[in-house]
């Protein structure tokens, strides 16, 4: 058995008792490409959001990206956070809204009754992190985006039309958005969770801290292991990939944490969620 293969399956085992049952057969279905083709099919003669969720785990692609281990401390720091702002028109800002499950089921509750929140997500097929991935999951959501972003249109629509109403949906990259818009410093919280690629995650966190109000939460997922000084060395050596598997069968996002690092922003982190409250005085 080669090294590669011992590591990959260190970090299988490790993610299937992190993650559990559902991750692991969408995994293993990501292995098998026979299942892309089948769910596409299903998908043609069955168009209804039950079929289409379904499909997206049958080929590969989870649904919900807001991982089980890390979900408590990401409802527990924006909620925390929500509370002590007594803020009645919260204002948000997500950048990688994917499916439209997970993070933005809270951010949806979050704006019932007033606010707003902003969908960014570039739901585009040329993901360039697909290759280096060390599962073929990212592929296949790469491969997937259509599903995804007609998901999350069904299921902001069904938080309602009072909520839905507040809610604006945009196909671009934070790159896309500096070049057009400039945003005033109105947003409460902004939550970074697209892409994972060096130059993509800076691109991010640019587009943040000129949005984001002074004192507001900035926050975002996949800092997995922290901002470990002995990561460093790997992370320069890998910043091409998507993700860095160790011998252990942890794992990190170099570009997430070269960019965050290098941003000198004193983040804290838990179970990969990190988050800052804004000083820009």
């Amino acid at each position: 058995m080669t090294n590669k293969l011992k590591t990959k399956l260190r970090r299988f085992f490790l993610l299937f008792l992190t993650r559990g049952v559902r991750w692991t057969a969408i995994n293993l279905l990501a292995e098998l490409r026979i299942f892309l083709s089948i769910a596409g099919l299903i998908n043609l003669i069955f168009n209804n959001k039950s079929i289409r969720s379904f499909m997206l785990g049958m080929s590969g692609s989870s649904v919900n990206q807001l991982w089980r281990e890390r979900k408590a401390t990401f409802d527990k720091v924006i909620t925390e956070y929500v509370n002590k702002s007594k803020n009645n028109e919260i204002k948000i800002i997500e950048i990688g809204s994917w499916a439209g499950a997970g993070s933005t089921t809270l951010f949806r509750k979050l704006i019932q009754q007033n606010g707003k929140l902003v969908q960014i997500d570039k739901w585009g097929s040329d993901y360039v992190g697909a290759s280096s991935h060390i599962s073929q999951t990212a592929k296949r959501m790469s491969q997937n985006t259509l599903n995804a972003q007609i998901l999350n249109s069904i299921n902001n629509e069904e938080a309602g039309s009072e909520v839905s109403s507040r809610i604006t949906t945009i196909r671009a990259t934070t790159r896309n958005l500096n070049a057009l818009l400039s945003f005033l410093r109105e947003f409460d919280i902004i939550y970074i969770d697209g892409s994972h690629m060096y130059q993509e995650v800076k691109e991010d966190l640019n587009f943040a801290l000129k949005a984001i109000k002074n004192k507001g939460l900035l926050c975002g997922d996949d800092l997995d292991l922290g901002l470990t000084p002995a990561l460093w060395a790997k992370a320069q050596e890998g910043i091409d990939q998507d993700l860095i598997v160790l011998n252990d069968g942890t794992a990190f996002h170099p570009g997430v944490y070269m960019a965050l690092l290098e941003s000198g922003l004193k983040v804290n982190c838990e179970n990969g969620f990190w988050w800052i409250e804004v000083d820009l005085n």
